[in-house]
């Protein structure tokens, strides 16, 4: 389902990690992982008047990508390894980052990004952490948001899945007014190719709903032959949606979205991707 991925990776430990949970999404399907490194350069400091000319900077350009070309076929070779085809790319851009994450998976026709929530300077969210952001939000396609437990050790700082398994208890938490049976079939695709375990999440915002568990019933019949179960609890949807996950020790966090921002519940998925403790990934409707 997710046949070709695009992930971008920032050369950070966390972003390490990031490759690390790319090779799982082989158990979904994948099968070509295309790295990309993007080196942005505001375009004040290119057109500084007189200080660099066009071959300068073109030379600089060259130096750059081929420096940064080599770092991503030692990381490639980490794929072809498992049997995936790795291609890589490196952007010198006078924009930002995200926009030329986004329009790479555009071109390439990419199925999944996957990005780490953190990168370079991760403490305080910087680079790789703050354009997660705004790939999540903008993309028109599938986002994996990579999240891993932080434990210190002697002094230093180790990245850690929250489980041994990325699909192993997936919280699918779902708006049941606006059911996608698409998003429904990925969700149900997964778990069956995976053998994991879906519980399908429904937050009731404004009291009980007298129609919810009749759309249940739908569900649970396109779940059929998963290990399946659904929970209904009222509250606000970003708390609601967090607490569940933890209780539920989910290993991934499923959200679907429409439109710009994301809506879902009456709140939003990004807000909610932004503090889940575990990796969310937003399939769009």
């Amino acid at each position: 389902m997710f046949g070709k991925v695009l992930l971008p990776t920032d050369f950070s430990e966390y972003s390490w990690k990031t490759m690390e949970c790319g090779l799982e999404l082989a158990t979904v399907g994948a099968k070509e992982i295309v790295l990309l490194h993007v080196v942005e350069i505001p375009a004040e400091i290119l057109t500084r008047v007189g200080l660099i000319d066009s071959e300068s900077i073109e030379a600089m350009e060259k130096r750059i990508t081929e420096s940064m070309m080599d770092e991503l076929r030692q990381r490639a070779k980490l794929f072809e390894e498992k049997g995936f085809v790795a291609g890589e790319i490196v952007i010198v851009s006078e924009g930002k980052t995200s926009d030329a994450i986004l329009e790479t998976a555009e071109k390439e026709n990419v199925d999944l990004i996957l990005i780490g929530s953190r990168g370079m300077g991760w403490f305080s969210r910087k680079l790789l952490g703050s354009v997660s952001d705004e790939v999540l939000i903008r993309s028109r396609r599938p986002v994996l948001l990579a999240k891993f437990r932080i434990i210190e050790k002697e002094g230093e700082y180790y990245f850690k899945m929250s489980h041994s398994r990325l699909f192993e208890r997936i919280v699918y938490a779902c708006d049941l007014s606006t059911i996608c049976m698409d998003v429904v079939e990925q969700v149900r695709l997964m778990a069956s190719q995976t053998k994991g375990e879906v519980i399908l999440l429904y937050v009731e915002e404004f009291g009980e709903d007298p129609g919810v568990k009749e759309r249940i019933k739908t569900l649970e019949k396109a779940f059929e032959g998963i290990n399946f179960r659904s929970l209904i609890v009222q509250g606000t949807p970003r708390k609601e949606i967090l607490r569940v996950s933890k209780d539920e020790n989910a290993s991934l966090l499923v959200l679907s979205s429409s439109g710009r921002g994301g809506s879902l519940f009456g709140g939003t998925v990004d807000a909610v991707a932004r503090r889940a403790e575990i990796p969310v990934l937003v399939l769009k409707s």
